[in-house]
């Protein structure tokens, strides 16, 4: 007699359907076309992530959110940002600290 258990592995070997993708020239992935993408992400912590990234760039606050994003994650240099934004030179150290100030309290770093 089959436990629940092995049911339930049987079940989920049924929705896995595997395809290989060639990414690029050389890589290669394999992926489950059954599952649609925001299971995908959500089985892989992306969706908790991306709220928790989006927590701490309202919790660094409007118009402080946008310096930090430039240049943490996207890597821009401060004067490219500053002039990106419209704002006038040097002026990005002071609200970058700020918002780094924020960011810390955040995170409890402070």
């Amino acid at each position: 007699m089959a436990s629940p258990r092995d049911s339930e592995s049987e079940g989920a070997r049924d929705m896995r359907e595997l395809a290989e993708r060639t990414i690029g020239d050389a890589r290669r992935v394999r992926v489950n076309v059954a599952e649609s993408p925001l299971g995908w992400l959500k089985a892989r912590g992306m969706i908790a992530a991306k709220r928790r990234f989006d927590a701490a760039l309202d919790a660094a606050g409007k118009g402080l959110s946008d310096i930090a994003w430039r240049t943490i994650c996207a890597g821009e240099a401060l004067p490219v940002a500053e002039k990106a934004l419209g704002w006038p030179v040097r002026s990005g150290r002071l609200v970058l600290t700020l918002a780094l100030d924020r960011l810390a309290d955040h995170y409890r770093l402070a």
